[in-house]
């Protein structure tokens, strides 16, 4: 009877991520990952289970180690907007394989993954925008406190600036998936913040 190779999962994952990240889900397929990882083909499946369960553990294990450090909230709005979005921009121009990226490939792929991805997927940009639109919640209470006028929020509700956050968000992984786009990812992140404050 064989012995099974023991690994960390989680940098197993974070190897499988880079995968899907710089290649995409479709164009990436098992034996790629296996590849990859330096794992047996069968040591994957008996781990992981087939591509889609992989994927789906992928985006948990990318949402735990990219996007909740960068959903942290600072004593004021104003500076958690600030850090998120020069937190995130360092981020996505650091390097040649885009952290964050696999929320991208996901959402651009999306019609051919099963219902259950396309709920988790779902999920992770409902609390990216659920962390914006409170962001926003709390500028505008901010704002009232201390007599400031609150530019951008006197015409969108906190709804419409953090589907705009989210959007201008979605756009910097797009770009920084590209390569070689720090200076837009860069100007959509300044955007951003000059909108939201």
């Amino acid at each position: 009877m064989g012995r099974h190779k023991s690994f960390d999962v989680d940098a197993v994952l974070d190897v499988i991520v880079r995968g899907f990240s710089s290649s995409g889900y479709s164009a990436t397929s098992m034996r790629d990952l296996a590849t990859v990882t330096q794992l047996e083909l069968g040591s994957l499946y008996n781990a992981f289970g087939d591509k889609q369960a992989i994927f789906r553990a992928t985006l948990d294990r990318q949402f735990s180690t990219f996007w909740d450090p960068l959903l942290v909230e600072s004593a004021s709005a104003s500076r958690t907007i600030h850090v998120h979005y020069s937190r995130l921009t360092r981020q996505l121009v650091a390097g040649p394989v885009v952290a964050g990226g696999l929320l991208a490939v996901g959402i651009v792929e999306s019609p051919v993954h099963q219902a259950v991805i396309r709920e988790k997927l779902l999920g992770q940009l409902e609390t990216v925008f659920n962390f914006y639109k409170h962001q926003m919640q709390r500028l505008g209470s901010e704002g009232k406190r201390t007599g400031l006028s609150v530019r951008s929020r006197r015409r969108a509700t906190a709804t419409q600036a953090a589907q705009e956050m989210l959007g201008a968000t979605m756009g910097m992984l797009v770009l920084a998936r590209l390569g070689n786009q720090s200076a837009a990812v860069r100007a959509i992140a300044a955007g951003a913040i000059r909108h939201a404050l």
